[in-house]
């Protein structure tokens, strides 16, 4: 069986109570077996793919349709609507009461039906989806920022545009490199663009930057961004 139709599989079965077991068994292999290969061909694990997949499918059916609440979540697979609330609130951060009145709920947050094109994109590229989480202590970075929609997010022309700018920067630290991402809310609504910073790190002095940025928009090459992150 390929994998495509085991995906095909969840997705004609996201209402009912999906289960590793049941959808193993269907694949005809072990619950543990087919978990593992779920999660290293996907890159999250199946039990946050179908909660996300069941999760995407009624927010966009709170937006669509005037259905009631209890009848989305019971219809949605969950057992109640406070659990159907709770699993929503921990996914998008409102409640499916706030979003059907507000629907400030960004694209990002959503989890689209995964497809032939994206496995490929995974295996191909190596793509990581589960994330690293790392703390560091607040430093200043410097770089190029513009503002990307969910459909045209460009984001590799901005970092080419960096590095071929990278000679500019004085006071380069550790040569480190960070993509800053930052959302974007308007009227207590979250926008689908978002703000994206190419940037690296910059040491204390890189503080008397300003005056280069000042320069470099009277060059007319456009304005570095100076910011400041916070521990």
């Amino acid at each position: 069986m390929k994998f495509i139709d085991l995906l095909q599989y969840i997705e004609d079965h996201l209402d009912e109570k999906l289960t590793a077991e049941i959808i193993a068994e269907y694949a005809h292999y072990s619950p543990y077996h087919f978990q593992r290969m779920f999660a290293g061909a996907v890159g999250i694990s199946l039990g946050t793919y179908i909660r996300r997949r069941k999760l995407t499918k009624a927010a966009i059916r709170l937006k669509e349709t005037s259905d009631r609440l209890i009848e989305v979540a019971i219809e949605s697979g969950f057992e109640s609507q406070e659990a159907f609330t709770r699993s929503f609130k921990n996914i998008f951060g409102t409640t499916p009461n706030d979003y059907r009145k507000n629907q400030n709920i960004s694209k990002f947050r959503l989890l689209e039906k995964i497809d032939m094109d994206f496995l490929a994109h995974i295996k191909s590229d190596g793509v990581n989806l589960e994330p690293e989480y790392i703390h560091k202590d607040g430093f200043i970075a410097i770089g190029l920022k513009e503002i990307f929609n969910h459909d045209n997010a460009k984001i590799g022309q901005l970092w080419d545009q960096l590095i071929s700018r990278i000679h500019e920067i004085p006071n380069i630290k550790n040569k480190e490199a960070f993509g800053i991402c930052k959302e974007i809310w308007i009227d207590g609504k979250i926008q689908d663009e978002f703000s994206y910073m190419a940037a690296v790190s910059v040491d204390n002095d890189a503080i008397d930057f300003f005056r280069f940025r000042n320069h470099a928009e009277h060059a007319g090459l456009g304005p570095f961004d100076p910011i400041t992150i916070s521990q």
